[in-house]
């Protein structure tokens, strides 16, 4: 089955899978007013973290559409403490805009962190659906996306356990840029304890100074806290505190 990223099937599969919002970050430019050329919607810059509903780690700054994007992090899956039987869920992933042949819109691809019926799940995805297997607490999970001037690719990929992956290629005309590393989430937040983002690069190059750190919080209780980057500005954490 191949699903468009732009199509309201591709939504429909989002909503369904995950239960997650697609993050405004700070601009009032959407895919639907962008019309795949020159800027795309640019975050707001600063030290001071940004706070979101949806959203915990960093935006890489952007602003123009370019011919080949290469976003990638890698995250060790945690192990989430005292499961709620009620739904909890994160997800740990990439985001990045991009054109199709004049359509523009946005891709994630990542790790789904969850509570079922108070059993922990831990599955890969990309836009299309989700792994058959699940990850387990530990394991080392590598996350890209990519885009060349004639291919889209999306990977999930356990390092631990290669055969627990998600992948999806498609071919086309495009252009992207980078829009998301991080954990994004609009449902209840389960305690994931502490998860580390490492090796997060754009391009190869890590994510720069100047990219909006993002804070999650309901109302005004913090749910997830972002940390500073470290190691060479291709680490940061992201910290439970509420959920």
């Amino acid at each position: 089955m191949s699903i468009r990223r732009g199509s309201s099937c591709a939504v429909l599969v989002l909503t369904a899978l995950l239960a997650l919002a697609v993050p405004a970050l700070g601009s009032s430019v959407s895919p639907a007013n962008a019309k795949g050329g020159g800027a795309i919607p640019a975050a707001r810059f600063g030290s001071t973290p940004q706070t979101s509903s949806s959203l915990a780690g960093y935006s890489p700054e952007s602003s123009h559409w370019v011919a080949r994007v290469s976003e990638t992090t890698t995250i060790v899956v945690p192990k989430i403490k005292n499961c709620a039987t009620k739904k909890q869920a994160v997800s740990a992933e990439v985001q990045l805009w991009f054109t199709d042949q004049g359509n523009s819109d946005f891709d994630q691809a990542g790790l789904l962190i969850e509570c079922v019926r108070g059993k922990a799940r831990y599955y890969p995805w990309t836009t299309t659906g989700r792994s058959s297997l699940q990850a387990h607490p530990g394991d080392k999970v590598v996350i890209t996306e990519d885009i060349t001037a004639h291919k889209h690719t999306a990977s999930v990929q356990d390092m631990t356990h290669k055969s627990v992956k998600s992948t999806y290629t498609q071919a086309g005309s495009f252009k992207g840029g980078p829009y998301f590393i991080g954990l994004v989430g609009t449902t209840s937040v389960p305690d994931f304890g502490t998860i580390k983002f490492s090796a997060s690069t754009v391009n190869g190059q890590p994510l720069a100074a100047s990219s909006t750190r993002y804070d999650r919080y309901r109302n005004s209780t913090l749910l997830i806290k972002t940390t500073k980057l470290a190691a060479a500005d291709e680490s940061f954490k992201t910290i439970f505190e509420h959920h």
